[in-house]
């Protein structure tokens, strides 16, 4: 009886540090208040605030505390498929025309040109860009007062990204760029192939196709396929250094998530607690990320667990090490640096003073070189943490100091 009380007492502590690690480390559903069959196609943040649609329901789904309960609007006949702000303005696309919703008591009036299928919306300052059924996009620059449309013929819009006097949409037949707030577009040569999503970043166009992403540095003159995707990329997110994309493969077989911190070069799967994978739309606010399923609602994660590894360095290091972060102290986020001799699994963690297990920044087969990660202490107190080293019998750990 005695042994098997002293088996308990030393198992159980383990059970619920490998729970806590777990728990803290993955896509959590949000199913208050939203039905469990939901299709979201269709995600907006503001602040804490989140908006979601689906092509399924015609509702929308309003979380004020960050997706942790849901209330359910009626919009009449419309089934949402995308969402931009303009200020303070919501415009939803949907199945029967553009709506504008009141986010003050969820009430909502039609466009002008309403009955036409709305695939896409983006949106910067007060201009507005809308991909319809009709294979065509038109433009707001008045916040949606009045609309123009330019005379060409463009495809079904499946994707609008704008940035500056830069527009870019993803087409059934290639990429399309305006330079002028899209009074004129140019198709990008090399990609004329079904395209479901773009997003640019840097001088770096990412194109994502029905299977795998490809980018360009040239402007769009030539294209390389990014490795270690798989699956149609669907819809892509910046956050900071992070590019986010959602995966879906249509029979739940894809990673779901994929980040890249070096605009695309290599892509780290990062859908750790996804049950159901076939992700449709990702969005994000400052404190999470949010991803919308095919069939199984809306899930989230903590922005502060999708790190990322780059590798600044190839040349071989004599051994493992970690090095001091820095800045140190640091508010709220800090670099930490370490070589890789040889190829190995690896894995650094952040701890508290008392020991539990805050974080895991890396957890995965890196090859020889030197590399960087960043800890954002976003949510954490003010006090001393702990970061660790192990790999192929090694390891290091240090000290680092959070100061608000």
């Amino acid at each position: 009886m005695r042994i098997k009380l002293l088996i308990l007492i030393l198992v159980t502590p383990l059970i619920v540090l490998f729970t806590s690690i777990i728990l803290n480390a993955q896509w959590v559903r949000m199913t208050n208040g939203m039905p469990a069959t939901l299709n979201i196609k269709a995600i907006a943040t503001n602040g804490s605030t989140v908006y979601a649609g689906s092509p399924n329901y015609q509702m929308l789904y309003v979380s004020k505390n960050n997706g942790l309960d849901w209330t359910a609007y009626s919009m009449g006949y419309n089934y949402l498929h995308s969402f931009a702000f303009v200020g303070s303005k919501l415009f939803a696309g949907t199945g029967w025309g553009l709506i504008e919703i009141d986010t003050s008591n969820y009430t909502y009036t039609s466009n002008s040109f309403n009955r036409l299928y709305q695939m896409s919306i983006a949106a910067n300052g007060n201009y507005i860009y809308v991909g319809t059924s009709d294979s065509n996009i038109f433009i707001s620059t008045n916040a949606g007062i009045t609309w123009s449309r330019p005379s060409n013929e463009y495809n079904n819009i499946y994707s609008l990204y704008t940035t500056g006097s830069n527009v870019y949409a993803a087409t059934s037949k290639g990429v399309l760029y305006s330079t002028n707030n899209g009074l004129t577009w140019t198709r990008i040569q090399y990609l004329n192939w079904q395209n479901l999503s773009v997003i640019t970043k840097d001088n770096t166009i990412l194109a994502g196709l029905p299977s795998g992403c490809m980018r360009s540095t040239n402007s769009g003159f030539s294209w390389i396929p990014s490795s270690d995707l798989d699956g149609a990329v669907y819809s892509m997110v910046i956050k900071g250094n992070r590019i986010i994309a959602g995966i879906n493969s249509g029979n739940n077989s894809s990673i779901g998530i994929s980040m890249t911190t070096n605009l695309g070069v290599n892509w780290m799967p990062k859908g750790e607690g996804l049950n159901y994978k076939d992700i449709y739309f990702v969005s994000a606010n400052d404190e999470y990320i949010f991803a919308g399923s095919r069939f199984y609602g809306i899930w989230r994660r903590p922005l502060t667990e999708m790190v990322g590894v780059e590798n600044i360095s190839t040349e071989v290091p004599a051994g493992f090490s970690i090095k001091q972060n820095y800045p140190n102290p640091f508010n709220p986020t800090t670099n930490i640096e370490f070589d890789v001799s040889k190829s190995s699994d690896l894995k650094i963690t952040v701890f508290d003073i008392k020991g539990r297990e805050i974080q895991t920044l890396v957890n995965e087969r890196l090859n020889a070189g030197r590399y960087k990660v960043i800890f954002d202490g976003s949510s954490l107190n003010t006090g001393v943490y702990f970061y660790r080293l192990i790999a192929n019998g090694y390891t290091e750990t240090k000290r680092m100091f959070l100061i608000k």
